[in-house]
């Protein structure tokens, strides 16, 4: 689980100031998503949206979204692998680097392991493809000067 860490307020008018260093961005949710890979994630899944091998995660103004849908803090990843997953990610330079974020912005992360995990399955994704075009069949046209 990532979420967004607490951010400074002015002590009159209680409104946000400075920058929101704590915040989970997109980049954050595709470091981590990717990490997970890595240590041998067979399915993944953020907040409920199964991603597969074409699956976007971007952000979209203040919003992240996971294959054009939005997800909302805290961030629920979560992942099926084998025995050896959990201890791969955790020891990951991922994982270090969200442990550093944690202490010095408080942003939250934390991992927990779980039996008999199910996720539900990916959205077709409607692959297109290109196709060569046919060869333009007609004589070509002289100039009209003659010239070329």
């Amino acid at each position: 689980t990532l979420s967004d860490g607490p951010r400074e307020t002015d002590s009159v008018t209680g409104e946000p100031v400075g920058e929101d260093l704590g915040r989970v961005l997109d980049r954050d949710l595709q470091r981590l998503v990717n990490a997970l890979w890595q240590a041998g994630a067979e399915a993944v899944s953020i907040d409920g949206q199964r991603l597969s091998s074409v699956s976007t995660i971007r952000a979209a103004g203040q919003a992240i979204l996971v294959d054009f849908t939005p997800v909302a803090d805290p961030y629920r990843v979560r992942a099926i692998g084998p025995p050896t997953m959990r201890r791969a990610f955790v020891t990951s330079r991922a994982a270090e680097q969200f442990r550093w974020l944690q202490n010095k912005y408080q942003m939250g992360f934390d991992v927990s392991g779980q039996q008999d995990l199910a996720l539900r399955a990916a959205a077709d994704p409607q692959l297109r493809h290109a196709k060569p075009s046919k060869p333009d069949q007609s004589p070509a046209s002289p100039s009209p000067t003659g010239g070329g």
